[in-house]
């Protein structure tokens, strides 16, 4: 199966391919509501804070729980970065099965960890497949096809 890495290319190398929701403007057409657009915001923030690419990071948690705060998956990761209690704790000592379902904390996890392992791997491709445990080769290519969105999320703050 032959993946298309050019998606993760930054924005102005490359145009956008079409996600499916440009219908909406905002998560709040989406029936997300204002606390989803707050965790959209933070993980906004706090990407660019670790010098990562927010669309990467938007399309990440986006694919992992649709940025549901209480996702859970059979293989034991829960929230919106869809973390495990070790990932967690590897990251903030004291992280706990609480801290699964806070938004902000689960971001945090997230993001702490996208960026060891874009640092470790040297490029978005490899984080993102790592990120997933490189259980799933559609994985990466299912988190590119939300980058247009995430890109209009990005866009639409400015």
């Amino acid at each position: 199966m032959s993946i298309d890495l050019s998606q993760f290319d930054p924005p102005a190398n490359k145009t956008a391919k079409p996600t499916g929701l440009e219908q909406f403007d905002s998560p709040q057409d989406m029936g997300w509501g204002q606390e989803k657009d707050a965790w959209i915001d933070y993980t906004i923030s706090g990407a660019e804070k670790r010098g990562l690419r927010p669309d990467i990071a938007l399309s990440l948690f986006k694919q992992e729980s649709q940025f549901n705060k209480n996702a859970k998956s059979p293989t034991g990761v829960r929230g919106i970065s869809q973390t495990t209690l070790a990932t967690g704790r590897k990251h903030k000592p004291d992280y706990n099965e609480e801290d699964r379902s806070n938004p902000f904390t689960s971001i945090d996890v997230g993001l702490d960890e996208l960026s060891e392992l874009y640092k470790a791997h040297g490029d978005y491709p490899k984080a993102v497949f790592a990120y997933n445990g490189g259980s799933d080769p559609a994985f990466e290519s299912n988190v590119g096809r939300h980058l247009g969105w995430a890109r209009g999320e990005i866009d639409r703050r400015k």
